[in-house]
């Protein structure tokens, strides 16, 4: 079976980071991958990989007739069974060229899309129930959609490694829905009580400058430190007892999921993703934009070692069975035979 994997945009996020393991898994499955993406995607070198096959197109707007041309030649070249869109760029060109090329495509939905751009879609594969309730509230029939997790590569570890430190890790796209002046702000409110803690924040985005300024505003130029953006995020994890996801909103946070894999203990602001994926025997959740909660919560994560562990076992455990590549690849194996 061969199936086209398509990305279009050029930065890395969580849709991206799925987009490569996707590719990667499939490929590690046996099945042929045909990775379309930008010719300046910033992580192309993790599609290095002897059953992917690597093209590119670049795509300056969403009706591009153009890129339209460009794809259906390559969809031509190699001939696809199934083509796979993630993000709607893709979807709109993909699903274009699937229809006239006669060859079935399916979505992955990241987001709380607008359906004008998924008019050719043959399957639509949100991650969370939430996600199919609002795909049908759109008019989406049932069965046109088909659940699938995202899931990460990370190896779940065999026991949680907990070192009672004061360090508290987090990381993502610089970008308001993130949360990330929440989480100043409640490290600020610690800090001010008298506790030790030390924040090490991973990523880069168009808001640095803003969390830079914020930072400084603050007076926490020692309490938290810039990393740029994380490559290795099994390594990155390892810095830090307690994992945090302040994000206002999230559909799905696969960042909560590499977490799991490595046996962090989780806190976690109470949005729709998270929600799905964790409860309160497995992470201490907090009000979406409550820097108070927030910042009680991380206390108590730092300050309550058995209960941490019990709970980021439990998390652990429930990455291992529902969200590692081993349980959620075969599923999306099973979804594309189905539509050839």
């Amino acid at each position: 079976m061969k199936v086209m994997q398509i990305m279009l945009s050029e930065g890395f996020g969580g849709a991206e980071r799925l987009f490569v393991d996707c590719c990667f898994a499939l490929a590690e499955a046996g099945v042929d991958v045909i990775a379309v993406c930008h010719p300046q995607f910033v992580e192309m070198d993790k599609l290095r990989h002897d059953k992917i096959t690597i093209a590119t197109l670049k795509v300056h707007f969403d009706y591009s007739f153009l890129a339209t041309i460009r794809l259906e030649r390559i969809v031509s070249r190699y001939q696809p069974d199934v083509i796979h869109t993630h993000l709607c760029r893709a979807a709109m060109i993909g699903g274009r060229v699937g229809r006239k090329c006669r060859i079935p495509v399916a979505a992955n939905i990241h987001n709380y899309i607008k359906l004008k751009y998924y008019k050719n879609i043959s399957k639509f594969i949100p991650g969370t129930a939430d996600q199919k309730k609002y795909l049908m509230s759109l008019g989406v029939k049932s069965v046109d959609i088909e659940i699938v997790p995202h899931f990460s590569l990370l190896d779940s570890g065999t026991e949680v490694q907990y070192k009672k430190s004061n360090v508290i890790i987090s990381y993502g796209r610089f970008v308001k829905k993130k949360g990330f002046d929440l989480l100043l702000a409640a490290v600020k409110l610690i800090t001010d009580q008298g506790g030790d803690v030390r924040l090490l924040l991973g990523g880069d985005g168009p808001e640095r400058l803003h969390i830079e300024q914020k930072i400084s505003a603050l007076g926490l130029e020692s309490k938290v430190e810039l990393v740029g953006w994380v490559h290795d995020v099994g390594h990155f994890l390892e810095k830090g007892d307690v994992f945090v996801l302040p994000s206002l909103d999230e559909p799905f946070g696969i960042a909560v999921l590499e977490a799991m894999a490595k046996g962090k203990v989780i806190v976690s602001s109470k949005t729709k993703g998270p929600l799905e994926v964790l409860d309160p025997g497995s992470a201490w959740l907090f009000d979406i934009n409550n820097a108070q909660d927030l910042a009680h919560s991380i206390l108590l994560a730092l300050n309550s070692p058995e209960e941490a562990v019990k709970k980021a076992k439990k998390a652990m455990q429930i990455y291992e069975d529902q969200y590692s590549s081993k349980s959620i690849v075969p599923r999306y194996i099973a979804l594309f035979e189905s539509m050839c």
